[in-house]
């Protein structure tokens, strides 16, 4: 609605706001000629500065590939457009693209290669995809052509998440399957004496190279260890995926148990309600009115917590009913612990006990 974006938090709470906008046409300035090394005309700042709208990436960007493409001529200590009828190309990706397409085939593979593993990479699990090549020389040389940076000894990044995304988006999806297959290979060969923290990477790889069967055995593996490092999110995205990929009727039971957990614990207890809703219509449970009603007893609860008492009661007076009837201590025990709990909420405090 055009209003800035504000976080929801106590008053008493300090907020500050940075706000990111163009950078001016003299800073622009200075930026395009940082990378062309020369000072540059008033027309061929006015072309760089209409093209990228004051984003230093985008100059950045069209300075190397008005340099690279031969473009430019200098005349009385200025650079210029050698060509009246050439127009910078608007996207900024056609840009990326063309900047790619010059260089060498074997780098032009090292950064194909390197997209699929996302913005950050491993050297290491880079090289084992080009079967142990040592990419020390070829890594440097892309960084000299403002290509990515190093993060580490370890770890590369590529300089803008849009020169990762056109890589990636240029390359065919036949393509594209096997190199994420070879990714995941190349991962759990180079990660094999520690691989807890590559579980989901392991999982993305291999959904995306079309291998059901690993996709699931990483993303159980991915949620297992999410949940015992607290990283509730994570463990709630790796579930719903793995539920996607579950064909057993058991198994996507014990999932949405798994969920309902995460999302009690995490306090987003609509979802947990929904999930709920989605176990009733399993066909075990549909025809059984024992487990229906357990099920039913679990919305109960959420309802509660929700605030929504009046819809609690009804599942609860229903479920006494039946409980009572068939003498099922356990779950007659259940509905009374979420009849204090009713009361509870109500204020009722005597009720509760009783």
């Amino acid at each position: 609605d055009g209003t800035s974006f504000a976080l929801n938090l106590d008053t008493d709470i300090k907020q500050e706001r940075l706000s990111l906008k163009s950078v001016d046409i003299e800073s622009g300035k200075a930026i395009a000629e940082h990378y062309l090394k020369k000072k540059i005309s008033k027309e061929l700042l006015k072309s760089i500065w209409t093209k990228s709208e004051g984003n230093p990436f985008f100059i950045e960007q069209i300075s190397l590939y008005l340099l690279e493409s031969n473009l430019l001529t200098e005349k009385k200590g200025f650079l210029r457009l050698n060509r009246d009828d050439f127009e910078i190309p608007s996207q900024i990706n056609s840009i990326v693209i063309a900047r790619i397409d010059r260089l060498r085939d074997d780098l032009k593979n090292l950064i194909k290669k390197a997209a699929v593993l996302g913005r950050e990479f491993s050297i290491l699990v880079l090289s084992q995809m080009l079967r142990g090549e040592n990419i020390t020389g070829k890594l440097h040389e892309l960084e000299k052509e403002s290509i990515w940076e190093p993060l580490s000894k370890v770890l590369y990044i590529f300089k803008h998440i849009l020169i990762r995304d056109s890589i990636y988006g240029i390359q065919l999806k036949k393509t594209l399957k096997t190199l994420h297959l070879l990714a995941g290979e190349s991962i759990e060969e180079v990660m094999k004496n520690n691989p807890e923290p590559y579980y989901g990477n392991l999982a993305y790889h291999f959904e995306n190279a079309g291998n059901i069967n690993k996709t699931r055995e990483y993303l159980k593996k991915a949620a297992d260890y999410s949940k015992d490092k607290f990283k509730n999110e994570d463990a709630i995205t790796y579930c719903q995926r793995l539920l996607f990929y579950s064909n057993n009727p058991g198994e996507k039971d014990r999932i949405r148990i798994d969920l309902i957990d995460l999302f009690d614990t995490t306090g987003q207890w609509k979802e947990a309600v929904d999930i709920y809703k989605q176990r009733l219509r399993d066909r075990k449970i549909m025809h059984d009115s024992i487990l229906k009603t357990e099920v039913k007893m679990g919305i109960a609860e959420f309802y509660i917590k929700m605030g929504k008492v009046k819809d609690a009661k009804i599942i609860l007076d229903k479920a006494l009913i039946l409980f009572e009837k068939t003498e099922e201590k356990k779950q007659l025990f259940k509905v009374l612990s979420l009849f204090a709990l009713y009361h509870s909420a109500l204020g009722e405090f005597k009720k509760a006990i009783e």
